[in-house]
This record gives C-alpha cells, sequence and structure tokens, in this order.
C-alpha cells in the first residue's frame, strides 16, 4: 500500500474520532476549534484538546488504522507515556472493521462506575414507569 494511503486511512479515523469528541463537546460548552486532529505526521497525541477540553474530556488519544496491529505494545506505550497527562486511549481498527477503543480495566471500570451512577441517579428522578401507569389509571378511576 502507498504511503499516501496509508495516511489517508489514519486521517480518516483521526476525523472520525475528532468529529465525535466535538458532537460530545459541544454539550459542555466546546466550539469545533477546541478539538482538533494533527497531520499523521506529527509525533504525539493524534487529537489535541485546548485547556478548556482538556478540562472537560481528559483524554489522552492515539489513533491507529493498520491490518496488522500490536494492540498491547503499542497501548502500554501510549500508556506509559500519557498515564499522568489525562485518560490515555487507543482508538484502532483495520480495513472494514468498526474501530474499537482500547484502555486498562481499571480506567474501564472507573468509566462505568461513573455511568451506572449517573443511571441510578437519574432514574432516581424519573417515576417508576409502573407506578405512572397506575396513577394514570386512578385519576382516570377517580375523574370518570
Amino acid at each position: 500500500m502507498l504511503t499516501s494511503s496509508c495516511k489517508s486511512k489514519g486521517r480518516r479515523l483521526q476525523q472520525l474520532v475528532r468529529n465525535g469528541l466535538r458532537d460530545i463537546g459541544k454539550y459542555f460548552g466546546l466550539r469545533d476549534a477546541d478539538i482538533e486532529s494533527v497531520p499523521t505526521s506529527v509525533p504525539g497525541l493524534d487529537i489535541i484538546l485546548s485547556p478548556l477540553a482538556k478540562d472537560i474530556l481528559n483524554l489522552c488519544v492515539e489513533c491507529k488504522n493498520v491490518q496488522a496491529l500490536n494492540v498491547v505494545g503499542v497501548f502500554q506505550k501510549h500508556y506509559e507515556k500519557y498515564k499522568d497527562a489525562g485518560l490515555p486511549i487507543l482508538v484502532h481498527s483495520r480495513n472494514r472493521t468498526e474501530p474499537m477503543v482500547t484502555l486498562t480495566l481499571k480506567q474501564f471500570l472507573e468509566l462505568f462506575h461513573h455511568h451506572l451512577a449517573h443511571v441510578a441517579n437519574f432514574q432516581a428522578q424519573v417515576p417508576n414507569k409502573a407506578n405512572t401507569v397506575r396513577m394514570i389509571e386512578r385519576k382516570q378511576f377517580v375523574s370518570g
């Protein structure tokens, strides 16, 4: 495969990640300029966050779009380099596959814990569906 084709594949994955993060960032008042992808030849992180975006998202993103990838080796190198700078994640894909994200088990469990806490908080604010149906039925019975 030509070098330009390889770089183009990598750039498309970076742009996909950048656009997804931009969509999320809009809910927190971020602008498109707060989240940028860098050219594939530039060393370092593949997604650059403004200081405001870094405060909100706190990610260190490495993107790899190659057919054969040593996921563990690439992730460990990335993790060791950026573990103190934010949440290091490896977004990887290969031809005609859905991109995947690699992170440590500890990081996954922390994220999942926060997600479940958010869901539990939301459910506590929303009435139980069965109770809501009963309330509606009683109201119809009383007023009917």
